[in-house]
């Protein structure tokens, strides 16, 4: 369900009937268009409400209240959308929009004197800022008869000259709307800038729940400016899919948009999810009796992924969607890798996985991991014979919590930055190689059962080193900070 509340300074209380996460649109108002100076210069655009896009997790029973700012109107004069003006009176800014915490400031009408603004030139020449700061244009100096005035600044970028800066594109509501878009300015000759949107320019005042600035509209009704466009509050809630196929297979090959949740519960080891998932769209999968569900698509989505029995195997650098989110792996479940990915998710992992094979296991090919481990409990990282998994943050440590972790390295592996998992043990099982490089903090043991260990970075001066019979230890000089024993 996506709904949207609109009008005039309107306030309003939302009462969800059940906890879980929306997706939001704040609007704010529009600031008015302004008549000018006579003789000096014409009116300048208003300038954009600010939009505020995102999500937030409401409880269910809990009132919400949101607040709709009106566009800029000084409620004066016989004609609808206009406002009549004398000369050289300020325009009126938009009132600002807010849900919940979120705040969409209003945007600014322009201001009608000759004194000489900040930016440079008189405020007359400028168009109103938007809400969220992007300047007015700016006309041009007082040289002429009556002068330029500026566009109002948009949601998205700045006035220019005469014209209104652009607005926020949004598919909240299932249709690419612009929103916040600036005003344009009069100039010479009854020539308006450019707008677009629903802002004031060739209409003179601007629609309603745009949020966009209002222009002179001397051309059409002396005397008069356009209004500023009413803002918008949209929430998108509600809209969730939840699957339960038993043993059967889950296929989704179409596109899957802006759900509140998709949940899926299958046994089938095969279900598939090759269509993009994008906007909130939470993904909750639960296996049981070890099923698997492949993610293969370029994802945009930007909530969590939490995987509570099963294993979810992903085959693409963004399977997991936007790094806005994270993944959580649950005790006995598992992610799987493969197809030479590069995922930059972070992690929180906990247990051994699926009879022992990894709570995040690499299954094929060399596959790397940019995001930050989080251990939520002990846990096992299994890397498969003939594979290769690169652990490699792009800042930061490669894996934090205070818990033991084993990494059953039978293919090839590397951690490229710091193990920081305070009191933690490490444990090297596998008859293949890990590659430790970065300088580890951790305090525990390390033990080497099986295979071999490469340190070519340090390990902390607290941890004691236990090498089995059949395992190799390869080091630099002077890698240890205190004699091996």
């Amino acid at each position: 369900m996506t709904a949207p509340l609109v009008g005039m300074v309107r306030q309003y209380t939302w009462t969800p009937d059940h906890s879980g996460d929306v997706e939001y649109l704040v609007l704010g108002g529009g600031g008015s268009g302004t008549r000018g100076q006579w003789g000096e210069y014409y009116g300048g655009g208003g300038g954009a409400g600010a939009v505020e896009e995102g999500s937030l997790t409401v409880t269910g029973s809990t009132g919400y209240n949101a607040v709709v700012g009106a566009g800029g109107d000084k409620e004066t004069g016989v004609y609808t959308n206009y406002s009549s003006m004398g000369d050289g009176v300020d325009g009126v800014d938009g009132g600002d929009s807010t849900f919940s915490s979120v705040t969409a400031t209003g945007g600014y009408a322009s201001v009608n004197d000759l004194v000489a603004d900040a930016r440079g030139g008189h405020k007359a020449a400028w168009g109103g800022n938007s809400g969220n700061g992007n300047s007015g244009g700016y006309g041009g100096a007082f040289s002429c008869g009556e002068c330029n005035a500026g566009g109002g600044g948009g949601s998205l970028s700045a006035g220019s000259g005469k014209n209104g800066g652009a607005g926020t594109t949004s598919g909240i509501t299932g249709t690419n709307v612009e929103y916040g878009s600036g005003g344009a300015g009069l100039g010479s000759g009854s020539s308006y800038g450019t707008s677009s949107g629903g802002a004031g320019g060739s209409s003179r005042y601007a629609l309603a729940n745009t949020g966009s600035g209002g222009s002179d509209a001397t051309s059409v009704h002396p005397g008069y400016a356009g209004n500023g466009g009413s803002g918008l509050v949209v929430i998108a809630y509600d809209n969730g899919l939840t699957i339960d196929s038993g043993s059967a297979q889950v296929t989704l090959s179409g596109d899957v948009t802006k759900l509140s949740n998709l949940d899926i519960t299958s046994s089938y080891d095969g279900s598939t999810i090759s269509g993009i998932v994008s906007g909130l769209t939470p993904i909750t999968y639960t296996g049981p009796t070890a099923g698997e569900l492949i993610v293969s698509a370029d994802n945009t989505f930007t909530g969590n992924v939490n995987v509570i029995s099963g294993a979810l195997s992903i085959t693409h650098n963004n399977a997991l969607g936007t790094t806005a989110g994270t993944t959580t792996v649950a005790s006995g479940a598992a992610l799987h890798l493969s197809n030479n990915i590069t995922v930059a998710e972070a992690i929180t992992i906990g247990g051994t996985g699926i009879s022992t094979n990894g709570a995040i296991r690499n299954v094929a090919d060399s596959n790397t991991l940019s995001g930050l481990i989080t251990l939520a409990a002990d846990a096992e990282i299994q890397i498969d014979t003939g594979t290769t998994l690169a652990l490699n943050v792009a800042s930061g440590n490669a894996i934090t919590g205070t818990f033991n972790l084993t990494m059953d390295s039978v293919g090839t592996s590397s951690i490229a930055d710091p193990i920081a998992t305070s009191t933690g043990n490490l444990t090297k099982t596998g008859a293949g190689t890990l590659t430790l490089s970065g300088t580890n903090t951790y305090t525990g043991d390390t033990t080497i059962s099986a295979g071999t260990l490469k340190l070519t970075g340090n390990l902390n001066s607290a941890t004691d080193l236990v090498i089995a019979p059949s395992a190799t230890w390869i080091y630099k000089p002077h890698s240890l900070q205190r004699p091996l024993t």
